[in-house]
């Protein structure tokens, strides 16, 4: 059995150690833990020491302008099952059927599947925290450590393999950080099952281990309370220094942790900084220079051994800025010299603007704003922040309750932002608004529960692609995943690979879709996202501009049409954006477009729909239907959209009964016949051209075959391209599924399939599993109803097996494609 990162206790757990079952956890690297150790260092004694390396591997350069770069996140465990055998491991949590605990999504998964997000039109990914947690704690918010990968996820090498992918594809990869805090592993003294009032100085407590057997290692707790101990300055919510006068003397100063009792007082800037978040979170002794070094050190190990491209620090309002003053220049240095000069940092800023704008560049305080020199000093921290004043004041207001005068709140915001927040960009010398602005995240409600929020969430998708700032999507609202439920209960987190747990959970639509493989690139709202996405490519001046013009809002900023300019380069090469909250068709009269009388304008979305601008550029009237975004541009700046496929027979995950199949592929445009032969692919493989056949009066491709029992696949690669010479906007992939009922891969079912032919062969304790499976990849088996499990072994037709004279059942448990959902058993007669 493993040994445990937190001094050597071996935790026993009711599942069976995986085949890729490693070693021991510790920081300092040793031949037991180096496969997920981002550290090279193999002196345990000074973690600040630690460094990272990746010998003979050239890195990846940093985009040019992150406002190019629009990101997707998602929870890595929820994603892609690409390897079942790390699913438990030491600390175990895995089991598909309940909603709060592991799936199994891995690194290998996610590289699996980069495609898919690619050619949504998202080129950075956002995973969830890497770092080894205990126990469940799937999303990885509590981790036991800053150098070991969780072996639930993968190896470093199954970690490098990912984002060179990623980078081959073109896109970047950001991985959550969380420095404020750790796992569980103490409780105040006096307070071991109940919470801890806060308290300062002389009123610390004792910090005492829940178990004698487990400490953090590179963060060791020191309960000697020293006289002179102080804290640091720190910020209140608004953005006020507060300083350690007059409030008591002494701290526990030489422990890693704070000795303060829970954070019961969000506005209380001291509870904020020093308390322990959800009274259940050791809080990491930021404030001290020593804790600060060693977590420097640990994040270069991190980029140094891995290649991210960028951090989203998670609750950076509970962390003194005193950190990231000496924390992002650190990094951002030591990712330079790697040659990622834009080495990206950004923080969750779910706060108010005047914390948040501490924290961006030199960072401002309230006295400082609209001051367009004036800073807190000339450290240059993060480089922005997730938009909660957007969701807030905007998103939710004016799109999802469609509150009344609430329509120019994106203005102001923005507007708001731009005055407090130090966006300067030394290297590049200009300003850059890098505000990440979201609809739906893994801590809120999405947006699909309200009444009608399908529409209102393909709404809100437009206007994050074509608003200033980097685009933030949150994974599922293209496949219409609409799970009633907050998602810091973990209700809308749900899988994307083929799952069981969802099966109960309520959703707008019924059946909740989570329970079926979503990678469907055909599903409607995928579609238009793309749409716009592939708009958003073809026209510079919605991507990287900030200057912006509010056109038209409805009057009283009343729920309806608001209309807006991006300007960028020459006036053709300006755009114009209309959208609609509103469930009704409204007019906008009489405004301004910035263009010249006589110009003639186009709607990207629909190019049929073109406009004569009157004297001075004036449109008289612009009708946008129920929850519409068009966006214009003039008539001599039209560009050619990239091709993508509309439709897919047979349809995404469908089962098919027929032994043949006429497999259709329809494009958006017309195709260059040759090339889409050429990049056709069936099951990996690709076809003779004499039996593909191209109807270029449907832009169809047809490919008549005899269907496999199992999952097929079907794929367009990325060389198809178009009459007018544009490659298809990203590669296409599909799945459907052929086999018996009795198959679980083509049947699958939220209970365990019943096989009566599953065991065979009885002798003894000795038998023989005949598997119908078809289309697995591997299997294993159980003798308890899966309270305990054999490793995963490659699938085969019949296993050898052996019985207890007790066991009454057999079960077994199949992978195929990203899931391990697939479950079948047998009574032993």
């Amino acid at each position: 059995m493993k040994k445990s990162k937190i001094i050597s206790k071996a935790i026993a757990v009711p599942l069976a150690v995986s085949l890729m079952a490693g070693t021991g956890l510790a920081a300092p690297r040793t031949d037991e833990n180096a496969a997920w150790n981002v550290n090279y260092s193999e002196d345990g004694t000074n973690p600040a020491g630690y460094y990272g390396q990746w010998e003979g591997h050239d890195y990846f350069p940093s985009p040019d302008d992150w406002r190019k770069i629009p990101m997707y996140q998602f929870i890595t465990d929820r994603f892609a099952d690409g390897d079942p055998s790390n699913n438990e491991d030491e600390y175990g949590g895995y089991d598909l059927y309940r909603v709060d605990a592991r799936h199994g999504g891995d690194f290998k998964g996610i590289e699996d599947k980069l495609d898919y997000i690619k050619s949504l039109g998202y080129n950075a990914i956002w995973i969830s925290p890497v770092f080894q947690n205990r126990n469940n704690s799937y999303h990885g918010y509590g981790e036991i450590d800053f150098t070991l990968v969780d072996d639930r996820f993968g190896t470093i090498d199954d970690f490098r393999d990912m984002v060179d992918a990623a980078h081959s594809k073109g896109m970047y990869v950001i991985v959550d950080m969380i420095v404020n805090h750790m796992s569980d592993l103490y409780y105040f003294e006096g307070h071991e099952n109940e919470g801890a009032p806060f308290r300062l100085h002389d009123g610390e407590y004792k910090l005492i281990p829940r178990s004698p057997d487990e400490t953090y290692q590179d963060f060791p707790v020191n309960n000697t309370f020293i006289n002179e101990g102080q804290y640091c300055d720190v910020y209140d919510s608004q953005g006020n220094k507060k300083v350690d006068s007059g409030m008591g003397t002494g701290s526990f100063w030489n422990s890693d942790f704070h000795h303060n009792g829970d954070l019961t007082d969000y506005n209380d800037a001291w509870c904020n900084h020093l308390g322990k978040i959800y009274g259940s979170l050791d809080d990491l002794r930021t404030t001290h220079p020593r804790v600060q070094d060693k977590i420097i050190a640990m994040t270069k190990s991190l980029i140094g051994s891995t290649d991210i491209d960028g951090i989203r620090m998670d609750t950076p309002m509970q962390v003194p800025l005193y950190f990231f003053k000496r924390w992002a220049p650190a990094v951002k240095d030591y990712a330079a010299s790697l040659g990622k000069d834009n080495f990206f940092i950004f923080g969750e800023f779910y706060c108010d603007r005047g914390r948040g704008a501490t924290m961006v560049g030199r960072g401002k305080e309230p006295h400082q704003v609209g001051e367009p020199y004036s800073f807190i000093d000339d450290t240059y921290t993060m480089d922005g922040g997730i938009n909660y004043q957007m969701y807030f004041n905007f998103f939710m207001p004016a799109v999802k309750d469609q509150v009344y005068g609430k329509l120019n709140e994106c203005k102001i915001q923005y507007d708001k932002d731009k005055e407090a927040y130090d966006f300067w960009d030394p290297k590049k010398n200009e300003s850059r608004y890098t505000m990440l602005n979201f609809f739906d995240n893994h801590d809120q409600w999405r947006l699909t529960s309200a009444n009608d929020g399908f529409k209102k969430a393909k709404l809100a998708s437009s206007i994050i692609a074509l608003w200033p700032g980097v685009p933030l999507f949150y994974y599922g609202d293209e496949q219409g995943f609409s799970s009633n439920g907050t998602a810091l209960d973990g209700i809308s987190r749900e899988d994307f690979m083929s799952s069981v747990a969802w099966y109960d959970v309520d959703c707008k639509t019924g059946d909740n879709p989570a329970v079926k493989d979503n990678f469907d690139m055909c599903n409607p709202s995928y579609q238009y996202i793309q749409k716009i996405m592939n708009i958003r490519r073809q026209y510079p001046a919605l991507q990287s501009t900030d200057e912006l013009y509010e056109r038209w809002c409805q009057p009283d900023a009343g729920n309806g049409v608001y209309v807006y300019s991006r300007v960028w380069g020459d006036k053709k090469d300006w755009a114009m954006v209309a959208f609609n909250t509103w469930s009704d068709n409204i007019e906008a009269k009489n405004f301004h477009t910035g263009w010249n009388e006589g110009d003639e304008i186009v709607n990207a979305m629909n190019p049929d729909e073109r406009y004569r601008l009157g004297k001075d550029g004036m449109m008289s009237s612009l009708w946008v239907g129920p929850y519409e975004t068009k966006v214009f541009v003039r008539a001599d700046n039209v560009q050619s959209l990239d091709p993508v496929v509309t439709s897919v027979t047979p349809e995404h995950d469908t089962r098919v009964e027929s032994d043949s199949e006429t497999i259709t592929l329809k494009f958006s445009k017309e195709m260059d016949e040759n090339s889409v032969k050429d990049a056709f692919r069936y099951n990996g493989n690709s076809v003779a051209t004499a039996d593909l056949n191209y109807d270029d009066e449907n832009n169809t491709l047809t490919y008549e075959t005899n269907i496999d029992e199992g999952i097929n696949i079907v794929e367009i690669l990325e060389s198809a391209k178009s009459e007018d010479g544009k490659y298809l906007y990203g590669k296409f992939e599909s799945r459907f599924r052929k086999g018996t009922d009795i198959n679980p891969i083509a049947n699958p079912s939220k209970i365990w399939t019943f096989d009566e032919n599953l065991i065979q062969d009885v002798d003894s304790n000795d038998i023989v599993l005949h598997h119908s499976a078809v289309g697995s990849k591997y299997l294993r088996v159980s003798n308890d109803d899966g309270k305990t499990w054999s490793e995963w072994v490659p699938y085969s037709e019949e296993t050898q097996w052996t019985i207890n004279d007790d066991t009454e059942k057999v079960a077994v448990q199949y992978w195929a494609d990203n899931s391990a959902a697939y479950f079948v058993q047998d009574e032993v007669k």
